[in-house]
């Protein structure tokens, strides 16, 4: 496994859509998570399957460790995703 720190391409806005996103995940985390109370049907479950689970899913985690090394990617590779589309087209 590799830890990336950044990529060689430059970005010139603050990436507040990759922050919001962040910090969304981590609030969850420690919301919901550490806690073992996952509102019902929010997680990808095959056996109880619904569409909305393909999005809702995404921003929970099953721990710390997971959440850290993900976000951390996202940071790294969402800035510059956040900078070539532009806020809006990046939060949809």
């Amino acid at each position: 496994m590799f830890l990336p720190t950044s990529i060689d391409y430059p970005y010139m806005d603050r990436s507040w859509v990759t922050i919001a996103i962040v910090g969304l995940c981590v609030v969850l985390l420690f919301t919901h998570v550490l806690e073992h109370d996952l509102p019902a049907g929010v997680a990808l479950d095959p056996a109880d399957f619904a569409p909305h689970q393909l999005v809702t899913s995404i921003f929970f985690h099953v721990g710390p460790w997971h959440l850290m090394v993900n976000m951390l990617f996202l940071y790294v590779f969402g800035r510059y995703v956040e900078a070539r589309l532009g806020h809006l087209k990046y939060a949809v």
